[in-house]
């Protein structure tokens, strides 16, 4: 179960914007009138009114994010609402390939979530850089540091173009406060990380 859709609310704009299949299922729960809006009678529209598909491109990022959380592992645990009232306390970002996310050592409170593309997961042993892990969309890093301050445990690097979005502790604190499952599975992978 990803989410619950009323009177007014919008669904299959991820294959309207892209053209690829649809990424859910949406099943009527109960009887209702919808109205089908095709790329065709649209599209003119929003090649004319650049603000009209820039909301609409908003609006996309924004549910895909939600999803995404919806799927993962830890973060499906919360409630519909939780996750919503995180997601709008985060920032998303654009991490160039190449470039070092986080850094073995810093002292950095936040934890990240990868919305596209990947990293890889490094720790310095003796002047020589090891690889720990690769991780992928719908994956998240940095949860050591924002469930337990100090400094970064590992190093992060973005292997190709990347796009993320930041959780900070103060934000990812107020949330698990109401979400004791939540933060105990967060703490279950933590350790994981730990004695990986």
């Amino acid at each position: 179960f990803l989410s619950a859709l009323t009177a007014g609310d919008l669904f299959g704009e991820f294959s309207f914007l892209t053209g690829r299949p649809r990424s859910a299922s949406v099943e009527a729960v109960t009887s209702c009138r919808i109205v089908e809006i095709t790329k065709r009678a649209v599209g003119p529209l929003l090649d004319e009114h650049l603000e009209l598909r820039d909301a609409l491109e908003a609006f996309y990022k924004e549910r895909v994010l939600e999803w995404m959380l919806a799927k993962n592992e830890v973060f499906s645990l919360l409630e519909a609402e939780s996750r919503r009232a995180l997601l709008a306390q985060c920032g998303v970002y654009d991490i160039p390939a190449a470039k070092m996310v986080v850094r073995e050592g810093e002292l950095h409170d936040a934890m990240y979530f990868i919305k596209r593309c990947e990293v890889e997961v490094t720790t310095n042993d003796d002047g020589v850089d090891v690889f720990i892990n690769k991780l992928g969309p719908g994956e998240f890093f940095g949860e050591i540091a924002a469930l337990e301050g100090g400094p970064r445990r590992a190093s992060v690097r973005a292997v190709t173009d990347l796009e993320v979005f930041r959780i900070t502790r103060r934000d990812l604190a107020h949330v698990l406060a109401d979400a004791p499952d939540v933060k105990e599975k967060l703490a279950r992978a933590m350790r994981a990380r730990s004695d990986e």
